[in-house]
């Protein structure tokens, strides 16, 4: 048996302790009266918000180092305001295929470019509450999907989705973007506490 002791007035602590290649974190004993107590605490798992970025594929994100050491604790807003866009995310052309006979190209750049009004308003409507949902949504709107609407917006003011070779560049360059969307809405389905749909239907993505 090994184990480290730490002693603060009648409270033990066994802050690590091998018995039998078994290992148990967190032994307390109470000494009460004359008898001791051994109460073994479940520690609750302490998730930073890089643990839970690297989980989904997001960790490419440039976020200040002190918020990604902080703690990743989702409150009511924060699951709230996730499901809200996770619903939007999971009925769009940001994360469901789009097949080259499909649709047209301007169409699914509007939609993507619908993401940012619609997480302006949610993040309004939940306010400051949802903090941890802020974190996550304010950087992928400005990382991830910013420069994919502001090329494609230029580029189809000078007429480029008249132009057969733009018109697949720009359907190829979607493709990547719905991979990074899904992890986000995954994230979001994580965030919000609720089962992800996202590989609910068979897709080519």
């Amino acid at each position: 048996m090994e184990a480290t002791v730490h002693l603060a007035s009648d409270l033990f602590v066994f802050s690590y302790i091998h018995v039998n290649s078994t290992f148990l974190n967190n032994i307390y004993c109470f000494r009460i009266k004359e008898c001791t107590v051994l109460a073994i605490s479940i520690m609750s798992i302490f998730q930073t918000r890089r643990d839970f970025l690297e989980k989904w594929g997001l960790s490419g994100l440039k976020i200040n180092l002190g918020f990604l050491q902080g703690e990743f604790k989702p409150n009511d807003p924060d699951r709230a305001a996730a499901w809200e866009l996770y619903i939007e995310l999971l009925t769009r052309v940001t994360t469901q295929y789009l097949a080259p006979e499909d649709g047209d190209e301007k169409t699914a750049l509007d939609s993507v470019h619908n993401i940012f009004p619609l997480t302006r308003e949610i993040l309004r409507s939940h306010g400051s509450g949802c903090d941890e949902f802020a974190k996550l949504a304010i950087p992928v709107l400005n990382q991830i999907i910013r420069p994919f609407t502001a090329k494609w917006h230029r580029l189809s003011l000078v007429g480029a989705f008249n132009e057969p070779v733009k018109r697949k560049e720009f359907r190829s360059e979607l493709s990547i973007l719905q991979l990074q969307l899904r992890s986000y809405a995954q994230a979001l389905a994580s965030m919000a506490d609720v089962e992800d749909l996202t590989v609910l239907e068979e897709t080519e993505i």
